[in-house]
């Protein structure tokens, strides 16, 4: 029988069906559940190619870990949705189910409830490492209940225990690793190796299969994680591959600078540095994202139909000790904790305007 997106399984009048055309029927509206959400999420393949791609990604702040409050070795994951596509795995009649299909190579990443997880105690001085957290699909048979059940032999019906759900959740396989071992868990974190100052410490590859979405510092004898030592490395998926961020600052006197308004997917970090004389640095944090950014307008607010002052981006790269500080700094709109490594966009621009006056900043991200 067909598993395609929008067939139906037909119970005809008076027929008496089998299992197998209630499972067909339900995994037959998965299957177009995915491919509908897949077409909304892909982004062309490139700017001279129009085609779409295959997105694996995450949507908003799905899976961003971030510490918790208050600080502890221990980081929180947002519960959301993530999808990796995955071409080799479409099986049908799993474990030898009639009918219980999973058919669309995009798969989910499926977190139903915010989850906390440890991070190992830190290494004593001078030793320091880098810690990952991968993840990968946990589709599993689950949920165990007594049903009657037609023993073939007698023809009579007996009361077996059976599985009753095909379950997508991550959050119940959680676990731990130390480099090289492989990850076994759905959410594993994979502790690396140590390294001594001033050499710098090595993340752990990752495990075939598995999908990284966070790098984790882990300093010598620290006793917190915070946002400042974590990576956010997920790549991020938009509606038609497309994320708009619209940002108003307005730059004082001295490098002072006030962010007015900020519009942006969620897990979208912006930052605004005011270096003098109406100069701004923009930084832009899209996860793991590095596809290219769009056309970035600045207007200035208030004059007739805006004036476009354009701006030089160095893109992409990853966060320096300076720049780090720059974030936290007075200079800052508002003190924004990024790790040193953190992949990120940068935009500079000097808007024809003096102190005082308010800036629309578009700028439009492609997802991957």
């Amino acid at each position: 029988m067909a598993n395609l997106a929008f067939d139906r399984e037909i119970i005809n009048e008076r027929e008496r069906p089998f299992s197998s055309d209630i499972n067909q029927a339900l995994s037959q509206v998965d299957r177009t559940l995915r491919d509908v959400l897949q077409s909304i999420f892909s982004p062309r393949i490139s700017a001279t190619n129009d085609a779409a791609g295959l997105p694996s990604g995450f949507i908003g702040e799905a899976f961003r870990v971030r510490p918790v409050s208050p600080l502890a070795m221990t980081v929180r994951l947002p519960k959301g949705f993530g999808f990796i596509h995955d071409v080799s795995d479409v099986p049908s009649d799993i474990d030898g189910i009639s009918g219980l299909n999973d058919k669309s190579p995009w798969k989910p990443l499926y977190l139903a409830d915010d989850i906390t997880i440890n991070i190992g105690a830190a290494p004593t001085a001078p030793n320091s490492r880098i810690d990952i957290i991968e993840v990968k699909n946990n589709r599993r048979r689950t949920d165990s209940a007594s049903r009657d059940v037609l023993d073939t032999g007698t023809g009579k019906f007996s009361p077996q225990s059976v599985l009753k759900t095909l379950g997508f959740d991550m959050g119940v396989s959680v676990g731990q690793v130390v480099t090289p071992h492989p990850s076994t868990a759905a959410i594993s974190v994979k502790r690396g190796a140590l390294a001594s100052a001033p050499a710098l410490p090595t993340p752990p590859g990752v495990t075939p299969g598995y999908t990284q979405i966070a790098q984790i510092l882990v300093g010598p004898g620290v006793t917190t994680i915070d946002d400042n030592v974590i990576q956010d490395l997920r790549k991020l998926i938009y509606p038609l591959g497309l994320g708009r961020v619209s940002i108003l600052p307005e730059p004082g006197g001295g490098t002072t600078v006030t962010l007015i308004q900020c519009m942006a997917p969620p897990s979208v970090r912006v930052g605004v540095v005011h270096l003098g004389s109406g100069k701004l640095n923009i930084y832009l944090f899209d996860g793991g994202n590095s596809k290219a950014i769009a056309d970035v307008p600045v207007f200035v607010v208030g004059q007739a139909n805006g004036v476009n002052q354009g701006g030089d981006f160095v893109a992409p790269q990853t966060i320096t000790l300076a720049q780090q500080s720059a974030l936290v700094g007075a200079a800052s709109a508002f003190p924004l904790k990024v790790a040193i490594g953190q992949p990120f966009w940068f935009f500079e621009t000097t808007p024809p305007s003096s102190a005082g006056k308010e800036y629309q900043i578009d700028i439009t991200l492609r997802g991957v």
